[in-house]
């Protein structure tokens, strides 16, 4: 492939990832904190990983953070092309979160490393789009 190639098709999944961002939090209630999560997760991520981050937003006693985790799961394990956990297919309806636990656990090291890099990816996109959208909620 060309570097033009590469470069379509890296704008082409940023788009997807912007649009699945932007319908799963359109919808939600409670902009002003969702936006504080969301801006510091890229960073906890880097630093403690994919696993921890599902961990600590599966067993958050906020509705928002859940949310996130719940939006994070589908993208990783349904609604990305790329599909980097390959082994896990679509997750639980009843809790997609825990199925993107089982599947961090169980995954090689590289469809690991290659879900944490795309987790990355979204919510940096995820982050921008709930500045947008609730750009007046500071």
């Amino acid at each position: 492939m060309t570097t033009s190639t590469l470069d379509k098709e890296e704008r082409s999944l940023q788009r997807i990832r912007m649009r699945f961002a932007y319908e799963r939090l359109n919808g939600l209630t409670g902009g002003k904190d969702i936006k504080a999560k969301l801006k510091g997760l890229p960073v906890a991520l880097r630093m403690n990983g994919l696993a921890v981050v599902g961990a600590q937003l599966c067993a958050s006693s906020e509705y928002k953070h859940r949310a996130i985790g719940k939006i994070l799961a589908e993208w990783l394990l349904d609604g990305c092309p790329v599909k980097p956990l390959t082994s896990m297919g679509i997750p639980s309806r009843d809790n997609p979160l825990k199925t993107l636990l089982d599947a961090c656990i169980s995954a090689k090291r590289t469809e690991y490393e290659a879900a944490q890099a795309e987790a990355l990816a979204f919510l940096e996109q995820a982050k921008l789009i709930a500045e947008a959208l609730w750009a007046e909620d500071k």
